[in-house]
């Protein structure tokens, strides 16, 4: 007749469309159910790891202006470091000076 079932499975036809059982049914609406209550339980949990991950963003940052600090430190000890090289080269130069006068002197 027309209106048979197609073969295998519990899967009926209705004027051309497949007819999903109530027990199929039942259970899609039992585990979106089910899913539901997990989705509410996991809410606090996303709301702990989101403030966790904002403190950590903060501590990031902290330390990241502590870097920056200490880079500027180093570069202003650096830049000082040079200054002082550059002074000890032109005493070092001066006292080479002095010296080789001093020997033409006694010569």
């Amino acid at each position: 007749g027309e209106g048979s079932a197609s073969g295998g499975g519990n899967t009926a036809t209705r004027n051309g469309a497949a007819v999903v059982p109530d027990a199929d049914i039942r259970a899609y609406e039992d585990e979106i159910t089910m899913l539901k209550e997990q989705l509410t339980e996991a809410k606090p949990v996303w709301g702990q790891i989101d403030s966790l991950r904002k403190e950590k963003d903060r501590e990031i940052s902290e330390l990241r202006s502590m870097l920056k600090g200490r880079d500027d430190t180093i570069a202003t000890h650096l830049g000082k470091n040079g200054a002082l090289t550059d002074d000890l080269a032109v005493l070092e130069a001066e006292v080479d000076r002095l010296r080789a006068e001093g020997d033409a002197a006694t010569d």
